[in-house]
């Protein structure tokens, strides 16, 4: 196109406006309207040419009694321009009462879309921000593992009474069964001979003497003896069993239940 024409335009324009108002002026709407409306998205129509029209294509259907119309004419012009009014020595008290209304809800919305903005940007800063998280912690090397190792057996646990051989060749129950048995037979033998020292009547403590009546004496005798001979036998099965099996790896077993796999030590 050229400049000639261009300018022709530009002279052009105006001057429908120009007319557009005068027949708003003489209280011609309708064709003010019609004007107007095909004026508003015209090429080559300036800043302040455009808000103009969409204020009187606003007013002229607010007098036409067009409420939605003139709602959607002042909505736009309040985009373009969020700091337009009417002149209340212009436009009639009803007519600026109605734009006062589309105004409140045009800046309600432009709140609730600038809210929505900063939800959304802040949002995606926090997504940006959890993934990079994971970006990080994705190529952070894993800790190294610690090697737990098991203490050193002792041939001087093995020799040990009570099954602390055979804790520490990991035979727990064996462990468990023989400590028991031996604390038994231990305290027979204790309890036997401390009964049977108070019972004489003359003589020193683990040696000679006499007793009231001597069968029982005799059975209480046969009591500690036998327990502690039953704790010497115990202690000496747990002092070769703990020594057989003390270079062997501590047996387990590996038994299905309903929960998955029980690992337990073997006797």
């Amino acid at each position: 196109m050229s400049t000639t024409l261009l300018l022709a335009v530009a002279l052009l324009l105006p001057s429908e406006l120009t007319e557009a108002l005068e027949q708003y002026d003489f209280g011609e709407f309708e064709a003010a309207c019609q004007r107007l409306d095909a004026l508003r998205d015209a090429d080559g129509f300036d800043a302040e040419a455009r808000l103009k029209t969409l204020k009187y294509l606003g007013a002229c259907r607010h007098a036409l009694r067009d409420d939605a119309g003139a709602d959607e004419a002042w909505t736009a012009l309040l985009v373009l321009d969020p700091t337009a009014a009417l002149d209340p020595v212009q436009f009639p008290p009803d007519m600026v009462r109605f734009f006062g209304k589309v105004r409140l809800r045009a800046e309600a919305a432009a709140r609730a879309r600038a809210d929505a903005e900063a939800r959304a940007k802040a949002e995606a800063e926090a997504e940006a921000r959890r993934r990079a998280t994971e970006s990080a912690d994705e190529k952070k090397a894993p800790p190294p593992r610690r090697r737990v190792e098991a203490p050193a057996k002792s041939r001087g646990r093995a020799m040990l009474p009570f099954g602390v051989g055979q804790f520490q060749n990991g035979h727990d129950a064996k462990g468990a069964t023989l400590a028991a048995l031996q604390g038994v037979a231990l305290a027979v033998g204790v309890g036997g001979l401390l009964t049977f020292e108070s019972e004489k009547e003359s003589g020193a403590f683990l040696g000679g003497g006499t007793f009231p009546d001597p069968e029982r004496a005799d059975t209480l005798q046969a009591i500690y003896l036998g327990g502690f001979a039953a704790f010497g036998a115990l202690w000496l099965y747990g002092l070769i069993d703990a020594n057989v099996y003390f270079d062997e790896p501590p047996p387990v077993a590996v038994v299905p239940t309903p929960d998955g796999l029980a690992i337990g030590g073997v006797w």
